[in-house]
């Protein structure tokens, strides 16, 4: 189960989801059956789940999955700062903000 820890199936009762939430401050948070991506407050991206096709944000294949939001980091060098996301089946889009220009650009991330 998305979130809850390897091997989960199915649970009556959901755990508390771990992460360092004295320091992460989520601001968004967007999910889809096998896969979540949250946007910080200060502008970071944190996925957890699938990662099948790449669809959480990763660059390495990663078959078992994420069990605890973990930061994504392809854009940071790229000048560009995360706005909004948006999960959907097999991939998941995120609106950015050029720094320099102020210009909008949608990524998109995972389709097959």
């Amino acid at each position: 189960m998305l979130g809850q820890g390897p091997g989960i199936k199915s649970s009556k009762v959901f755990k508390a989801l771990k992460y360092d939430s004295g320091s992460i401050k989520f601001k968004e948070i967007s999910l889809h059956t096998d896969h979540a991506m949250a946007l910080t407050d200060n502008g970071q991206i944190y996925a957890w789940g699938s990662n099948l096709n790449r669809r959480a944000g990763f660059k390495e294949d990663i078959y078992d999955g994420v069990f605890e939001p973990r930061r994504v980091t392809f854009y940071e060098s790229e000048g560009i700062l995360p706005m909004r996301i948006s999960c959907g089946f097999d991939h998941t889009l995120i609106l950015f903000e050029d720094a320099a220009t102020k210009k909008h650009k949608i990524y998109t991330v995972g389709q097959k």
